[in-house]
């Protein structure tokens, strides 16, 4: 199952902050703090793949909303190898959570619009 998120913004060249998610299924925090894998895709928005990542992924409970509360996912990333491969523009991210216990995946889509510094 697919569920969309609303668009994120960052700006080019910049590598903080760490993106905090509220991540919900029917409207309810999901908990990530059993274990799972994840993935987050990049593509541009005619689907070539700018990056992929498989690390720096902290899953928790979370709590609340982004106005108030504990995120239940937060990315990392890196300058290099990462956001150095974004221009300014728009991009659609996948992000998969795998539970390692039976390897059901969730699956979230937003956009991730990159502004010039």
């Amino acid at each position: 199952m697919s569920h969309d998120l609303p668009a994120l913004r960052r700006v080019v060249g910049a590598v903080l902050p760490d993106i905090a998610l509220w991540l919900t299924e029917d409207d309810d925090l999901v908990n990530l703090s059993v274990a799972h894998t994840y993935t987050l895709v990049v593509r541009t928005l005619g689907g070539q793949q700018r990056f992929s990542k498989a690390d720096d992924f902290t899953g928790a409970a979370g709590s609340g909303t982004i106005d108030s509360g504990t995120p239940n996912l937060t990315i990392a990333f890196d300058l290099t190898g990462e956001l150095d491969l974004l221009v300014a523009g728009r991009y659609k991210a996948t992000l998969t959570a795998t539970r390692t216990s039976d390897s059901k995946p969730r699956i979230w889509q937003f956009y991730l619009d990159m502004d010039s510094a």
